[in-house]
Formats: structure tokens, C-alpha cells, sequence
């Protein structure tokens, strides 16, 4: 039986370190170029972003039962991003069946002129890209009847706390890449004897 085991432990090693070679390969390629200085960090000048003019961009974020934060997020958003609240919609995707984040996303939408709800056809849960795609449909309707066109469209969570220079940077660079994806960074607490085994 002990040796079983071993051979099951063995045969998961393996196999963890076969379907793990592949991104060992592209880390080791990175760092070996960046050792030799085939790859050179590259900075953007917070001046070039700030000169190009604001053009409309769009905000999706899906919800479900997300009445606890959602308020704050978007309270956190208009407070602290650098970008013109003119030039930018957040369009609010929620489910019918879904009441509570309904009414936050109602006294969302009263509260800020930027802020649309989208309330899916659909009970939910579905899954994610149904409640993103319906946003979207509805995200058309609304350039037809302003006869406007976003630039973009940025996708994020519900509890997704954006940098205050987010919007500014993706429409700096949508002069140069087709899609963008930004980093996210979990804003945890510092790991301690105390808190590292709290969920």
C-alpha cells in the first residue's frame, strides 16, 4: 500500500512539473534576456498621457448579489479617477432576480449622470460573459440613440478597485495596441503570524 502511494505521489509530481514546463520556458526566456539586455524597460512620461485628448470610453462591471461593495467601488472610482467623468459611462450590469444590488446600482445610476443600469433579461446566475455580453448589447443601443462611439470598452469585478490613472492610460495607449490587459494587484494585509491563517 506504502508503495502505491509513493508511485501516485510520483506520477502527480510528474505530471505537475510536465504541465508546468511550458511557463518555465517562457520565465527563463524573459530573465535571460533581461540579463543580457536584449529586453529594455520601457517608461511612459505621465506628461505624454496627460496630452492626449479624452475620448469616450466605456466601463463594464458585472454583478451578482454585490449590494456590499459595489457602492463603494464606484463611490471609490468617481472620487479618484483622473480622467474627465464626461468622457467615460460605467455601465452596471445586474440580474433581475437580484434586488438588492438592484437598488445600489439604482441610487448608483441617481447619483452619478455617468452610470447606467443594466439589468439582464435573464434571471441569474447565468455565468459572467452572458451578463458582460447583454451590458454590451445594451452598451450598442446606447451609441445608437446618442449617436456616439466609445473608443473602448474595459471589463472588471465587482470588487476591482481601479487606479486613479487607468482610464487616462488606456486611452493613451489605444493610440498603439488594439486590447489592453492591466495588471491586478489583491490588496491584502501584510502576512502575520496572526493573520495568516484567517480567512
Amino acid at each position: 500500500m506504502k508503495t502505491l502511494l509513493y508511485i501516485i505521489g510520483l506520477i502527480i509530481v510528474i505530471a505537475y512539473l510536465f504541465f508546468g514546463f511550458d511557463d518555465l520556458v517562457f520565465e527563463l526566456s524573459y530573465f535571460i534576456k533581461r540579463l543580457f539586455h536584449f529586453i529594455k524597460p520601457s517608461y511612459i512620461k505621465i506628461e505624454d498621457v496627460n496630452n492626449v485628448p479624452p475620448r469616450l470610453l466605456a466601463v463594464i462591471i458585472a454583478n451578482w448579489h454585490e449590494d456590499n461593495v459595489i457602492g463603494s467601488v464606484v463611490d471609490h472610482l468617481m472620487a479618484t479617477q483622473i480622467y474627465p467623468h464626461s468622457m467615460f459611462h460605467l455601465f452596471l450590469g445586474v440580474y433581475p432576480n437580484d434586488l438588492a444590488t438592484i437598488q445600489v446600482v439604482q441610487d448608483l445610476a441617481e447619483k452619478y449622470e455617468n452610470v447606467h443600469v443594466v439589468i439582464n433579461v435573464v434571471p441569474g446566475p447565468t455565468c459572467k460573459a452572458d451578463n458582460i455580453n447583454h451590458a454590451l448589447d445594451e452598451i450598442h443601443v446606447y451609441e445608437q440613440e446618442h449617436k456616439i462611439q466609445f473608443l473602448s470598452v474595459t471589463i472588471h469585478d465587482s470588487e476591482d478597485v481601479l487606479h486613479p490613472y487607468e482610464l487616462s492610460l488606456t486611452n493613451y495607449l489605444l493610440n498603439s495596441y488594439d486590447v489592453l490587459q492591466f495588471p491586478v494587484f489583491p490588496i491584502i494585509h501584510k502576512p502575520t503570524l496572526k493573520n495568516f491563517f484567517r480567512l
